[in-house]
């Protein structure tokens, strides 16, 4: 007799949100219907109000026909694309006013194909840059969960690429505490 398993929208949510992709994956396990109702609620207040798209947005390197400006407008259908030479670009944001966010999400241009190997991201702090996180991949989609972040600057910079990087979207979100 297999034993079904039912978890929380706590287990629910944090196997979304890991970025650890050995996970296994979900099959033979069951969520209830108020558990679904309850993730989906969670996730449209998490990513609700994008906090990067007043940002000033700058790079190292660019290609003519792309803006930086499009890593914020909130548009997948839109790309920054660096020039074929530069693999390891720097890519930054710039607030009039403080955020305070926790979730970071990037987006592979996909279309394109997956090029983002690595990457690193920092914040100013006191009018230095200090990392806060450095990983692999972007893909479609990567979210990364932080701790309470307050900035004036965002800096990611891509460490590694197997072509020139191309970027849809950076957003900041910022979750209510659990």
């Amino acid at each position: 007799m297999v034993e079904e398993v039912i978890p929380t929208i706590l287990t629910l949510t944090s196997f979304i949100f890991s970025a650890d992709s050995s996970n296994p994956p979900l099959n033979g396990i069951h969520f209830g219907d108020h558990d679904i109702i309850e993730f989906r609620r969670m996730r449209e207040q998490v990513f609700k109000k994008n906090l990067a798209l007043n940002a000033k947005v700058t790079a190292s390197s660019s290609r003519t026909q792309v803006k930086p400006a499009s890593l914020v407008d909130g548009d997948a259908g839109t790309y920054w694309e660096s020039t074929d030479s530069a693999l390891t670009p720097v890519i930054t944001l710039n607030f009039k006013k403080a955020v305070t966010f926790n979730r970071l999400l990037l987006q592979d241009y996909i279309a394109l194909g997956q090029r983002v190997k690595s990457f690193r991201v920092e914040v100013l702090d006191h009018g230095q840059y200090k990392e806060i996180a450095n990983e692999t991949t972007i893909g479609h989609k990567r979210i990364l969960l932080l701790p309470d972040t307050r900035t004036k600057g965002l800096r990611i910079t891509i460490t590694a690429a197997k072509a020139c990087p191309v970027l849809s979207e950076v957003q900041l979100f910022r979750a209510p505490k659990s």
